[in-house]
C-alpha cells in the first residue's frame, strides 16, 4: 500500500494520539463505574473479572469492534470503491470461543493493521498484557480499543481535517454478545483487511 502523504504538523499528530487514547481510556473508565447488573449480560464467573479494570461483557467488546469494521468500511468506500465488492461480508458462525481466543485474534488482527500504520508513517499498536494466563473481557476491550485508536490515527492522516469522533460512540442494543460473536466479527475485519492490503501492494 502506497503511504499517503500528510499535511499534519509533527506536533499535532501525537497530540492527536494523546486525545484518542484518552477517549479509548475514558469509555472503559465509564463502563467500570456502573454495577455488573447495570450493563453486564453475564455473571463475573463466567469470562472473568479484573480488579483494575472491573467487569466488562462480550457484548460491549462487539460493540466496539463494530466500530472497526465501520471504520474499515468507511476507509474501502472512500479509497479503494472498486474493490468494495470483493470485500467479505458475512461472519463465520463460530460457536464454544473464550475471551482468550477472541485476545489471540486481535492480536493477529493488530498485526495486519501494524501494515497499513507503517505504510502511513504511523507508530505501531501496542499489545495489552494479560494479568493472568488467559485473556479476560477487560483486556480484549483494550486491545480492541488500541485497534480502533491506532486505525482512527490513520485515517485522520488520510482524511486529514476530518473528525472521527462518532467512531468512540458505543451503542450496546444486543446484550447477549458471547465471545463467539466476538470472534466471528474479528475475523470478518481481518479478512477484509488482509483484501485491503492486498489490493493495496499489488498497486506498489
Amino acid at each position: 500500500m502506497m503511504p499517503v502523504p500528510s499535511t499534519l504538523t509533527n506536533f499535532a499528530l501525537p497530540a492527536m494520539q494523546k486525545i484518542t487514547r484518552l477517549l479509548v481510556g475514558a469509555l472503559l473508565c465509564f463502563f467500570s463505574m456502573f454495577p455488573s447488573a447495570t450493563f453486564a449480560d453475564t455473571h463475573k464467573s463466567e469470562y472473568g473479572y479484573s480488579d483494575l479494570y472491573g467487569e466488562l461483557t462480550p457484548s460491549q467488546v462487539y460493540e466496539l469492534v463494530k466500530n472497526i469494521d465501520a471504520l474499515v468500511m468507511r476507509y474501502a468506500q472512500k479509497h479503494r470503491p472498486q474493490i468494495v465488492n470483493a470485500l467479505p461480508t458475512d461472519p463465520i458462525r463460530m460457536s464454544n470461543y473464550t475471551p482468550e481466543q477472541v485476545f489471540v485474534a486481535l492480536l493477529a488482527l493488530s498485526d495486519n493493521i501494524d501494515r497499513f500504520l507503517q505504510a502511513n508513517h504511523l507508530p505501531l499498536i501496542k499489545r495489552i498484557e494479560r494479568e493472568q494466563n488467559n485473556a479476560i473481557p477487560a483486556e480484549v476491550y483494550l486491545q480492541a480499543g488500541l485497534c480502533l485508536d491506532s486505525l482512527i490515527m490513520a485515517m485522520s492522516r488520510i482524511e486529514n481535517g476530518k473528525s472521527f469522533g462518532d467512531f468512540y460512540a458505543l451503542k450496546e442494543s444486543d446484550k447477549t454478545k458471547t465471545p463467539s460473536d466476538v470472534y466471528a466479527l474479528v475475523d470478518l475485519v481481518h479478512r477484509k483487511l488482509f483484501v485491503l492490503l492486498d489490493a493495496g501492494s499489488q498497486q506498489q
